[in-house]
């Protein structure tokens, strides 16, 4: 019998509520922990593991406990060895990747590989795909002139893979997934692969599942060694992850799953929410000493319940969902949240603000304490330029800001161009973008000669000397980017700025190839392309505006002007046209500038403060903020209307909408607008579903000014 230290036993439980000591102390069999929002899961989870070592009988080395990311898999094992005081090495606390590449390392000549085989990282798949592509006979070479994306087959092949989907069974999936130039290039991506010895990131999942399943002796090893499992964010699984742990824990069905399906919002990488409801199913006809332990963790420690009721009535519209009580709120009542109303996305923006700088002055909040949510990207150029033009710090968590933005960028350096074609480092940029057949190896050969020469790029292509010194395809491709730059050069010089960007964005093709993508991120990217239409439409309109002095408030004063008073000072520092438009975007997307020269200096003190978090919601999860603003509360912007086509998709659409919610801690603020202009286009947006599902005794709805003096009016 192994000796237990009875106080660190103790210790483990100290500070857990019953539901929490009842999750950690139950061995006995397969068990579920649902464990809703702010409800305390981490620690839960490693305390779980510190009762299976101090207190269950289990040695450090029986113990398999998989997460998604090293970096939560390092924070448990590290607290871990806090809670015990001793190392626990042998323990396999690691990520789905990270286990399997273990076996296979191990394994690797059962599992019919050499003992170096590599691993591909997602540039390494992309490079094989395009391989594959190119030694395709004429429907490759076809494909790849017709405009493929070799980006779009990767992300087919990855899902397909998550599902153990294998070339042989691709044709047999329905029109989501299945294309013929697809099933040929996954085939010759498989051979790519075999040819260079190596495994993609999806392929050290499936290999080890093929094993498993066709070596016995191999199979009961693991089964053996890992005598409990434990698996974390279990709603975020996909097929391939869940068959993994499943086939492990067949024999003895010492499994715990950790997870909330109300917070499962990664369908689109293949997570499958319906695996904590299958698991029930699975292991919830068992008796006896296997009998399914369904655990629920609901006292919530984050949120007020003014927040957590709001949130529940959004989330409990679902119907596919495991069905837990609603949380329980540890922190008293609170600020109702609050749905603000404005007249358009610049008066959403100074509402934030405004909202901001007044829970700093009066409640003692710092810009740390305060997180903006928005469902897209484009969304979050509206407020970055009001905090510049403001001075207050923020910073985009997991995302780059919008100036930034690689595909911003690239539009920017074809107006530079337009404007000043010898910026040759503007015209490297976007010489092959979109995609024109101009390879790094040729833009070399030019930039060589041009140098040679004394003459800039442009220069030097106008003089033909591409002419003299490429292959023919070469110089085609060169030449009607030549004729492409000339032609649009002259438009931008006498077509008014908006008509001449919104042709000169179509002509592009830009955002359309991007949109024709199946990657999410190419849409995201496509919808900030939109989004510089309406930059452009902006400026015009307020450029002009101010020109004409046609910009100030009608004779009641009651409307805002089309621009506040800071907003016309600095658009009173440019001038019209494609010229003043890039002055404008240089001084928008420098803070620096804007603080020194516009006379917007931060109060002393506020940089110490920290600054504003801004992020996509898919973003927030995990994360936490004691005021949070939900902005772009529509239809067809949250739900997003690549989302709204399917039941399920607006399910996955109001989880999101939930885990945004809870990660309020004493303020929520969600706003829409009655006209935005966004994606180049003046809407009139609906209120989002969601917020018409939130009762009307749970949430307070204010008016903007404007639009409370339009009613009176």
């Amino acid at each position: 019998m192994r000796r237990f230290d009875l106080g660190i036993n103790e210790r483990l439980l100290t500070d857990l509520n019953q539901s929490q000591i009842d999750a950690v102390t139950y061995l006995k069999g397969p068990q579920i922990i649902l464990a809703g929002a702010g409800s305390g899961k981490t620690r839960v989870l490693t305390r779980k593991l510190a009762w299976l070592v101090s207190c269950g009988g289990y040695s450090p080395w029986d113990i398999l406990a998989v997460t998604f990311t090293n970096r939560a898999a390092a924070e448990m094992r590290s607290r871990v060895e806090e809670i015990l005081g001793m190392s626990v090495r042998g323990m396999w606390v690691c990520t789905f990747h990270s286990a399997c590449l273990r076996i296979l390392r191990t394994c690797h000549i059962e599992a019919g590989l050499s003992d170096n085989f590599v691993v591909y990282d997602a540039n390494d798949s992309l490079d094989a795909v395009k391989e594959a592509l190119k030694s395709l006979s004429s429907r490759g070479s076809d494909a790849l002139e017709s405009g493929v994306k070799p980006g779009d087959i990767q992300a087919r092949i990855s899902m397909a893979k998550s599902r153990l989907i294998t070339p042989e069974t691709f044709q047999q999936q329905g029109d989501e997934l299945y294309d013929e130039l697809t099933e040929e290039v996954f085939s010759g991506y498989e051979a790519c692969l075999a040819r260079n010895n190596a495994l993609d990131f999806d392929d050290l999942i499936c290999r080890a599942i093929r094993l498993l399943r066709s070596n016995e002796k191999i199979l009961q090893r693991y089964r053996g060694k890992f005598k409990y499992i434990l698996v974390d964010e279990f709603q975020d699984t996909n097929i391939a992850q869940y068959e993994f742990v499943s086939l492990l824990c067949e024999g003895h069905k010492r499994i715990c799953v950790v997870g909330d399906d109300d917070q499962s919002i990664y369908s689109w990488r293949g997570a499958m929410p319906g695996n904590m409801m299958d698991f029930i199913g699975r292991f919830g006809s068992l008796e006896g000493s296997q009998e399914l332990k369904v655990s629920q963790l609901l006292e919530n420690y984050r949120s007020t319940s003014a927040i957590l009721q709001a949130s529940h009535d959004v989330i409990s519209q679902n119907l596919m969902r495991t069905k837990m009580d609603p949380l329980i709120p540890m922190r008293g009542d609170g600020e109702m949240p609050l749905h603000y109303i404005a007249a358009s996305e610049r008066e959403e923006a100074a509402f934030v603000t405004t909202t901001i700088d007044w829970l700093i002055r009066e409640h003692d909040y710092c810009l740390d304490d305060f997180a903006i949510f928005y469902r897209t990207h484009a969304q979050s150029r509206g407020l970055e330029e009001s905090f510049l033009r403001r001075g207050i710090p923020y910073r985009v968590v997991r995302g780059v800001a919008f100036y930034s933005r690689a595909e911003v960028k690239d539009i920017f350096a074809y107006l530079k161009i337009f404007v000043n074609p010898e910026d040759d480092l503007a015209l490297k940029r976007i010489i092959n973008v979109p995609t024109r057949k101009i390879g790094k190896t040729t833009i070399g050969k030019m930039e060589t000669a041009a140098a040679a020469s004394g003459l800039s790029l442009y220069s030097w292509l106008l003089a033909g000397g591409h002419v003299k010194s490429l292959p023919k395809k070469a110089v085609e491709a060169v030449s009607a980017f030549l004729e492409f730059l000339q032609f649009q050069m002259e438009r931008s010089r006498t077509l008014p700025l908006a008509e001449f960007f919104s042709d000169f964005m179509d002509d592009l093709g830009y955002a359309r190839q991007l949109k024709n993508s199946v990657k999410p991120e190419d849409r995201q990217r496509a919808e900030n392309l939109d989004e510089l239409i309406t930059i452009v439409q902006e400026y015009s309109h307020i450029s002009a505006s101010i020109a004409d002095d046609s910009h100030a408030a009608d004779s009641s004063g009651a409307l805002s002007s089309a621009v506040d008073y800071d907003d016309s000072l600095f658009f009173r520092t440019v001038s019209e046209g494609l010229q003043g438009f890039l002055q404008y975007v240089s001084l928008v997307s420098d803070a620096d500038f804007l603080d020194s020269e516009m006379g917007l200096e931060p109060e002393p003190g506020i940089m110490e403060r920290g600054s504003v978090s801004m992020m996509s919601v898919h973003s927030a999860k995990g994360l936490e903020f004691k005021a949070v603003f939900m902005i772009g509360m529509e239809e067809e912007l949250f739900p997003h209307f690549n989302c709204m086509s399917t039941a399920e998709a607006i399910d996955e659409e109001r989880r999101l909408c939930y885990v945004a919610m809870t990660r309020a801690r004493d303020r929520l603020f969600l706003t829409s607008t009655v006209s935005r202009r966004i994606y180049g286009k003046k809407t009139n947006p609906s209120t989002s579903r969601f917020l018409m599902e939130i009762d009307s005794e749970h949430i307070i709805q204010e008016y903007s000014r404007a639009l409370r003096w339009m009613q009176d009016w």
